[in-house]
């Protein structure tokens, strides 16, 4: 079976050649326009971090809310064309618990998603002095940290709550919130993940205090502590998300380069590309990528006047290769557009990811034709849950579901499509 992702291109100029590597932070939502030249983006996402407990007491009990657990880090390279307006969303601040706990929520450029992290619970103290459980933190590339958690206590004035759980990093996941240890001392915050993860917040070691925000990005807020008293103590709030991009613009080429296209057959990649009028060119370098980002060069194909070219890589590696034309003259080398191949690695299956999902599940998936897909979602019991007709394209397919009314537990996917059934399960938190 041939797997296809291709990208066309009709130029009125010549390509681009590289500039100097651009990175833009966003911590707020809005929309991103690619610039002339700029082909494909590396996106980093952070989700936010889940408040920590509110808590009440009574004239005779203490409460000690839950930590909230630390956002997601998610990262993954799109192809994108010139001029493209994208919206994007930043996870805003997590408001504050009072009574019930408040999750963080998920930061998405494209199809780059990062989940945010769940609320630390909220308590009531009635008959005894009581403690929250830690929210968890979200489930990514790299996972944020798991809020601590609180507990009650007998026969002392003092106590403390928990940490918050830190915000994933970019090379590992975030810290969990330290638990209650020692009357009267601060827990720690769970440390943001290496690197660029937000902390989570430190516990209260004084009652009657409202928890502490964590920090930036994603990290999860201390628990509330209420003293013997009927005041009620708000927990902190988790810290907003955050979008990084990373792009590399290009500079004319004297070279037209109507359309590059990429298939997949055989555990081999064929690369075709249809060009204009060829001024002092030599040769076309080919590169290979797997992350869109690191290039190397497999090959060349030399330029010869015909305007139709094309290159066999019969080393494709078995996941997503991305390609690029190094364009060779006698002063500079030039850099095309990225063309992005998938192999055969979902031939006939489907991958879903997060999993376990808590907000977003995403399914990708290839297709032979565009068509319309029947898409069923079962729970552990056999009872349909979700059902429905999608759209879908020829070649590579991401298909994005909101799953954040399911309850916990396992589920089957199962796609449809040119009556072939492709299936998989995945776990809800």
């Amino acid at each position: 079976m041939k797997k296809i992702f291709t990208q066309f291109l009709l130029l009125v100029a010549v390509i681009s050649a590289a500039k100097a590597q651009t990175t833009q932070t966003f911590t707020t939502s809005g929309n991103f326009v690619v610039p002339a030249g700029v082909t494909s983006i590396f996106v980093e996402a952070w989700g936010s971090g889940g408040s920590g407990g509110g808590a009440k007491g009574t004239v005779s009990f203490r409460g000690m809310g839950g930590a909230g657990g630390g956002g997601a880090y998610n990262s993954g390279t799109i192809v994108v064309s010139p001029g493209d307006n994208i919206a994007y969303t930043v996870a805003p601040q997590t408001a504050a618990s009072v009574t019930t706990p408040v999750n963080g929520t998920a930061s998405t450029f494209s199809t780059v998603t990062a989940d945010g992290g769940t609320g630390g619970e909220a308590v009531t103290a009635t008959t005894a002095h009581i403690g929250g459980t830690g929210g968890t933190g979200g489930v990514g590339q790299f996972n944020g940290g798991n809020g601590g958690s609180s507990f009650g206590f007998a026969g002392s004035t003092t106590g403390t709550t928990a940490g918050g759980g830190g915000g994933g990093g970019t090379t590992a996941a975030g810290g969990d919130g330290g638990a209650w240890s020692t009357l009267g001392a601060q827990s720690n915050g769970g440390a943001g993940g290496v690197s660029d993860g937000g902390a989570g917040a430190i516990g209260r070691g004084s009652s009657g205090n409202n928890g502490l925000i964590g920090t930036a990005p994603g990290g999860g807020g201390s628990g509330a502590y209420a003293a013997a008293s009927t005041t009620q103590r708000t927990g902190g709030a988790g810290a907003r998300g955050q979008v990084r991009i990373t792009y590399t613009a290009m500079v004319v080429v004297p070279v037209t380069i109507h359309s590059f296209t990429g298939s997949y057959t055989n555990k081999t990649s064929l690369l075709k590309w249809n060009v204009g009028e060829e001024i002092n060119i030599t040769k076309y370098a080919v590169e290979r990528s797997t992350d869109g980002r690191s290039f190397s060069e497999i090959g060349s194909v030399n330029a010869t006047g015909s305007y139709n070219y094309s290159y066999t890589d019969a080393t494709a590696k078995n996941a997503i290769n991305f390609y690029r034309l190094r364009v060779v003259g006698p002063n500079e080398l030039k850099y095309t557009v990225v063309v992005k191949v998938l192999s055969d690695v979902f031939g006939g299956k489907v991958n879903v990811y997060p999993s376990p999902a808590i907000n977003k599940l995403n399914a990708e998936f290839t297709s032979e034709n565009k068509t319309m897909a029947n898409v069923q979602m079962t729970d552990a019991g056999g009872r349909i849950v979700l059902q429905k007709n999608m759209p879908v394209e020829q070649g590579y397919n991401n298909l994005n579901f909101d799953v954040n009314t399911l309850n916990k537990g396992m589920y089957i996917l199962k796609i449809t499509v040119s009556g072939k059934v492709i299936s998989t399960g995945f776990n809800k938190l």
